[in-house]
């Protein structure tokens, strides 16, 4: 039997009609990875920030029953870059194309937009997600580079150490580029 799925925009009322779904969906990421799906717990405030673009960027995924299945928050600098915020796809979905499908929309939005560069950061200590990223395409940021990412998205706090931006608390992300 094949298993299909529906993706939709995430708008502003979407995201409240759905933010139960959303945290509960939260919270599995974080049984299954802990620390190293994100140090910063998301809460129903986070997941409702305005940011710019974010309604017309992010993206949610429904199962048959319309069950929540995959979500990725997007928004972008107001210039060129459309940045990934948030996302991640029920374990009982991962490898079945959704997560592939949201990036490809997101990216088809975005080159509407007129947005040049696509732009994450994710944990280096999760192998997973980082395989995942650069399957979509993604590469990891490194010397001048990473040092020219660092100051245009404001971490100031971070410091480089090789390919990787270290948090003030410790937490190392690598940061992820692809041009759209």
């Amino acid at each position: 039997m094949t298993r299909t799925y529906h993706i939709s925009n995430l708008s502003e009322d979407s995201m409240r009609a759905r933010i139960a779904d959303m945290l509960a969906l939260e919270k599995i990421f974080y049984r299954d990875f802990g620390l190293n799906y994100s140090h910063e717990v998301w809460t129903e405030q986070n997941f409702l920030y305005p940011l710019p673009g974010k309604w017309e960027l992010s993206k949610i995924a429904f199962d048959d029953d319309d069950r929540v299945i995959a979500f990725w928050i997007a928004s972008h600098d107001g210039a060129a870059d459309l940045r990934g915020h948030r996302g991640g796809t029920h374990p009982d979905w991962r490898r079945s194309g959704v997560w592939r499908d949201c990036f490809e929309r997101i990216r088809a939005d975005g080159r509407r937009l007129g947005l040049k560069t696509m732009s994450h950061t994710v944990n280096a200590d999760n192998p997973n997600a980082v395989r995942a990223w650069t399957a979509l395409g993604f590469r990891i940021l490194s010397g001048d580079e990473l040092a020219a990412f660092k100051a245009r998205r404001h971490r100031e706090g971070d410091r480089i150490v090789g390919e990787k931006l270290i948090s003030p608390e410790g937490y190392a992300y690598h940061a992820l580029y692809q041009e759209i």
